[in-house]
């Protein structure tokens, strides 16, 4: 799986979105989680993919808190 983003450009939307130190880290300690389960399961070749979507789960809950995960500004 492909995300079409890179790590980098993940990270810079993410900071665009989410300001608080709280929600940086929560979402980087996720970013590891869904990156160790991928490889625990044996998705090795789609690591970055399951990376990249801990990384981003909550990108909108700053903006949107009752309803993240739901709808993103644009």
């Amino acid at each position: 799986m492909q995300s079409g983003l890179t790590r980098e450009e993940a990270l810079i939307l993410l900071k665009q979105y989410n300001k608080e130190a709280f929600h940086l880290s929560h979402a980087l300690t996720m970013e590891a989680v869904m990156r160790y389960f991928a490889i625990k399961l044996g998705h090795n070749e789609d690591v970055d993919f399951w990376g990249l979507a801990g990384l981003l789960h909550d990108i909108d809950y700053e903006c949107f808190p009752e309803s993240h995960c739901k709808k993103l500004r644009n």
